[in-house]
């Protein structure tokens, strides 16, 4: 009579369901160029806009009004994305998805 009822999950474990980039071979390296590709083509599309612009950027009119503000704008665009970004890690806002929890029915009794 003290016998235990076996749920027909004990014994085996739970295994995740494969990503999108797991499931296909190389699938990470094809991510991987079309990431590169794009910022490669955004540096393009830099380069040919700064090659376009009417005036460079330290003869603008704010720029001789006040020539300390082309420097702290350079200091924010090369500095301030690492360091929101690795704040953003620190605080744990990027992480990956957690694994599943464990199957909640796993053959123990409630009573």
């Amino acid at each position: 009579m003290d016998e235990a009822i076996r749920h027909p999950s004990e014994g085996h474990r739970f295994v995740p369901p494969l990503s999108s980039t797991e499931r296909i071979p190389g699938a990470k390296t094809v991510q991987l160029l079309l990431t590169w590709a794009a910022a490669l083509a955004l540096s393009a599309l830099l380069v040919w806009c700064g090659r376009h612009w009417p005036l460079p950027l330290l003869e603008q009119s704010w720029a001789l009004r006040r020539p300390e503000l082309p420097f702290q704008i350079a200091v924010a665009v090369v500095l301030l994305p690492p360091l929101l970004l690795g704040l953003l890690l620190q605080w744990g806002l990027l992480r990956h998805p957690a694994a599943p929890a464990a199957h909640p029915d796993r053959g123990e009794s409630s009573d």
